[in-house]
């Protein structure tokens, strides 16, 4: 995930920053349901919403568009660029977990006998 960005002095927000890029976010619709969740030890996430905007989920009440040409705050932005750490670094340790299942074992096929009470299962 990368975001690309200008600083500027605005009129209004002085030293600040422009976006100028953002690439390698992935859309909503191939994330881990794990990912998406929000909860106070599983926030925030964020999505490629279109190619030049994301969607940064802080948690239930703050959420932000991010757009080339948006302009923030240098603090603000800071802000951002944090929880956008913390997605990465949480996408990153669902994917290691992923990883590590598959190593351990989470391969091949299985075949499960549902029977009353009773599961079994046939190999």
């Amino acid at each position: 995930m990368k975001i690309k960005f200008e600083k500027i002095i605005d009129q209004q927000l002085g030293v600040a920053v422009k976006v100028t890029g953002i690439e390698g976010f992935l859309s909503r619709d191939i994330l881990p349901e794990e990912y998406l969740e929000i909860s106070s030890i599983r926030s925030p996430f964020c999505y490629l919403m279109t190619e030049s905007s994301i969607h940064l989920v802080f948690d239930n009440e703050e959420s932000e568009i991010i757009t080339v040409g948006d302009i923030f705050g240098k603090q603000y932005f800071e802000n951002i660029t944090k929880a956008l750490r913390e997605c990465a670094e949480k996408l990153h340790e669902i994917r290691e977990d992923e990883r590590r299942e598959v190593e351990n074992g989470w391969k091949g096929e299985e075949t499960y006998e549902f029977c009353g009470k009773t599961i079994r299962r046939i190999d």
